[in-house]
């Protein structure tokens, strides 16, 4: 659907919410692609092993330099994702004035996108009591609200499974 203004925007936003209990967005300058990083190269790649060894080394290097690191390993990845690390997690809002914002903080000349996801029948309620990196499908989920850029994002995650 193309919207070319504002209000139209809003409006949009008023729709997605009516049609599902829980409205994610996510905006980005280009199109499709909702990939997590760590898939957008070569998707079918099985980057398990590597995201664990990852996320090993930025728990032992990465603990002295952060407040928290987390308690377990889904929490670990999504401290491990804000500082740019290529994850399994793609990043959400629930706001969707935060994804029209990175829909067109690169370019306002260009053409922007912003998803929206009904996902209520995706969220993960055990997410942190699981592996993350054994998920059957991917699933949606809250992250602890202990970061500023979380809280000030409306964060959520979608937790994506190698397929």
């Amino acid at each position: 659907m193309e919207i070319a203004s504002f209000g139209q925007f809003i409006n949009w936003t008023q729709d997605c919410h009516a049609r599902s209990k829980l409205t994610l967005f996510r905006g980005q300058p280009v199109k499709g692609n909702l990939l997590p990083s760590i898939a957008r190269q070569n998707p079918k790649y099985d980057s398990t092993q590597l995201e664990r060894t990852m996320l090993d080394q930025f728990r032992l290097r990465g603990v002295s330099m952060l407040p928290s690191v987390g308690t377990n390993q889904l929490e670990l990845l999504v401290v491990a994702q804000h500082f740019g690390l290529k994850t399994r997690l793609l990043d959400w809002t629930s706001n969707p004035l935060v994804a029209l914002y990175f829909a067109c903080n690169e370019s306002a000349s260009a053409d922007s996108y912003v998803y929206a996801l009904a996902s209520e029948t995706l969220v993960a309620r055990d997410a942190y009591e699981k592996d993350p990196f054994s998920t059957p499908r991917t699933r949606v989920f809250q992250p602890p609200m202990n970061n500023p850029r979380i809280i000030a994002q409306h964060g959520w995650f979608t937790l994506h499974r190698f397929s």
